[in-house]
């Protein structure tokens, strides 16, 4: 029979603890393949917006490469977070049980887990069908014989098959390797790659790649042109504490204020250039408004060059910055509202909308409502922006009649 292995947990983040057991469970189990399965929601946690789905699945993608698998069959697996309901461990046995036919399953858990098994959502059908796999660090010597009873304990109820798998003390912990990168503090148990990542993504409250996105922003702009993109980004981090974001999606948000002009000051020909070498061309409608390109050859210029620190939410609130889109998301308006009312400006229409914002928001209304509203100021005082943001203004303008009559 195959021998399938399954290592469950939030991986919130994945360090080399989690690599070190992973290995130590495929080869001392013998396993034919190791299933990695990150959990959606787990019973006995709750998880923050920095700990998303795709963010977890792709730390664990580049934790285990193959480099490290080396010639280990190894999968990272999406099942649970595919699931809409609380992640329990049954149901992912279960799955395993029934498509992997003919198999073994083995079951890693940690001392803190197997002490706590026998209370867990149907344990006695986990029992039966998984063998229990304890990695057991070699610095518990005093909870051996605590652990020994345990297995019998489990034996006895209700016949489990228990194998202990002594691994050497790996000293940390994911929630103490979030609280060093919140306080900036060096993080040697991550893994090079995921750690870039956290950084890049500005998961767990880091700013690290901040100041050195700034510099990299600079170098493609006059300094005049980088003072307000400074200021775009301050604003922006006001309207993250207005609309409460979460710190990953202030970092987001920040991104791409820094990012909004990243083309302004490029020439026709470089800004059709940039389109040209992306294979993505400029719209039609856009051809007419050459003021307006910046914004969708900013959008294409950093999924190229900053695509390291941008997503597609990102880019779109880049490209959209300057006639918006219907549906756009907040953190899409934000950029565009952010680059009209930051404080450089001076306009009466720019000041008027800022007024719009921040007096709504003071005077009861959501903000959503009150940057809805701004945005559609904008759209019926710019004339210049008339033909391409029609949809968007009439998206907008329904949205609001809707909440009105509602």
């Amino acid at each position: 029979m195959k021998k399938i292995g399954i290592f469950g947990g939030s991986f919130s983040p994945v360090h080399n603890g989690h690599i070190r057991a992973a290995l130590a469970f495929y080869d001392g189990v013998k396993l034919d393949k190791l299933y990695i399965m990150p959990s959606r929601t787990p019973p006995h946690k709750q998880l923050d917006g920095d700990a998303a789905p795709h963010f977890r699945l792709d730390m664990l993608r580049l934790a285990f490469d193959k480099a490290t698998v080396g010639g280990r069959n190894i999968a990272i697996s999406d099942f649970e977070l595919g699931r809409d309901a609380v992640s329990y461990t049954v149901d992912t046995v279960e799955h395993f049980e029934s498509s992997e036919e003919g198999c073994e399953l083995f079951l890693l858990c940690g001392t803190d887990m197997f002490t706590s098994l026998e209370t867990w959502h149907r344990a006695g059908r986990i029992f039966e069908l998984a063998t229990i796999v304890l990695v057991r660090r070699e610095d518990e010597g005093v909870l051996d014989q605590a652990l020994h009873d345990q297995a019998d304990g489990y034996r006895a109820a209700h016949g489990a098959r228990v194998i202990f798998l002594p691994t050497e003390a790996y000293p940390a912990s994911s929630s103490e390797i979030r609280t060093a990168v919140t306080a900036g503090e060096p993080t040697p148990h991550l893994p090079p790659a995921v750690e870039e990542y956290i950084h890049n993504r500005g998961l767990y409250g880091s700013e690290v790649v901040l100041p050195k996105l700034r510099e990299r922003v600079r170098e493609h702009m006059s300094e005049d042109r980088f003072a307000h993109t400074l200021r775009v980004e301050a604003e922006c981090v006001k309207l993250a504490k207005l609309f409460g974001l979460s710190s990953v999606d202030t970092h987001r948000l920040r991104v791409a204020g820094l990012l909004h002009d990243i083309t302004k000051e490029r020439t026709r020909d470089e800004q059709m250039g940039i389109c040209e070498k992306s294979g993505v061309p400029l719209p039609d409608r856009l051809l007419p408004v050459f003021p307006l390109w910046h914004g969708f050859t900013g959008g294409v210029f950093s999924a190229d060059v900053f695509a390291d620190v941008v997503d597609e939410e990102i880019c779109s609130a880049v490209s959209n910055h300057t006639y918006g889109r219907p549906g756009a998301s907040l953190i899409e308006k934000c950029v565009q509202i952010a680059d009209i009312i930051e404080d450089g400006r001076d306009d009466e229409h720019y000041i008027a909308m800022r007024e719009i914002l921040y007096s709504g928001v003071s005077a009861g209304k959501s903000p959503d409502r009150a940057l809805n509203e701004a945005l559609f100021a904008k759209y019926r005082w710019r004339a210049d922006f008339c033909v391409n943001s029609i949809p968007a203004r009439d998206y907008l303008n329904s949205v609001l009649k809707d909440e009105v009559s509602s």
